[in-house]
């Protein structure tokens, strides 16, 4: 009788993606203050002559549209996956 005991992956890569995500928010906090800190030092730009409106999209109808097609492809492509992974599997007899 063997004391071995299998690794758990999931938790291993749960952990991982966990410590990864901590990272990577911290970077991207970092990101932000950096920013926020360079254009506070910005001077003031005079005022110039008024432009032609134009009728352009927000910035923020762009990210949010871009994220909630991310996150549809991302869907979309873990449905396949575990179709793929289900199609793998042998059927029991």
């Amino acid at each position: 009788m063997s004391d071995y005991t299998a690794p758990d992956y999931t938790a291993q890569i749960e952990k991982a993606s966990e410590q990864y995500l901590t990272t990577l928010g911290t970077a991207q906090d970092n990101f932000v203050k950096a920013i926020s800190a360079f254009v506070k030092q910005i001077p003031a730009i005079p005022a110039v002559p008024a432009l032609p409106a134009v009728d352009l999209t927000a910035p923020s109808k762009i990210t949010t549209a871009s994220f909630d097609f991310a996150e549809k492809l991302l869907a979309q492509t873990r449905t396949t996956a575990d179709q793929v992974l289900a199609a793998l599997v042998p059927a029991t007899v």
